[in-house]
């Protein structure tokens, strides 16, 4: 099951054209995996602690945009993560107005606002070196993975 939320796009997160400034389309993703982190259980001042033992640095980041973004919309993202290998994980984001989730899923209209991918890995915070997955996170990616999506072992 994936994960889902709703945000709407503030005036801040635009630029002088009235649309998405593009960096602010992976703030809106990576608010999103918060979100989901802590639906899941996980204490998020500790998780982004500078005294954490694990960190989680995103290794990579894109974001593709099919339509803009205006002030005043409301974005529903849903993001799927799914496991690489023993020390990492991406996770696929895709928006869409709130108003067209619920539309014909063949509709021209329903196609995503935008999709993002970001990859994570693991590592230990001192001496930053890969880390194996831990159990808690090895549950996240379990709770939150399509069913079509199995782990790459």
């Amino acid at each position: 099951m994936a994960f889902t939320r709703s945000y709407p796009i503030q005036f801040r997160d635009t630029d002088a054209a009235g649309v998405l400034y593009f960096a602010n389309g992976l703030a809106l993703c990576h608010a999103a995996y918060e979100d989901s982190l802590q639906s899941a259980g996980f204490d998020l001042r500790d998780f982004f602690s500078a005294s954490a033992r694990l960190a989680y640095p995103i290794v990579h980041a894109s974001m593709d945009y099919h339509r803009p973004l205006h002030c005043g919309d409301l974005v529903r993202i849903t993001l799927h993560p799914r496991r690489l290998d023993a020390f990492s994980f991406e996770i696929t984001y895709h928006l869409a107005l709130n108003a067209e989730v619920d539309a014909e899923p063949e509709s021209k209209a329903n196609r995503p606002l935008a999709e993002a991918l970001t990859r994570h890995t693991c590592i230990e915070t001192q001496p930053r070196r890969r880390h194996p997955l831990p159990t808690g996170m090895e549950q996240w990616l379990h709770r939150w993975e399509s069913p079509d999506q199995g782990s790459d072992q």
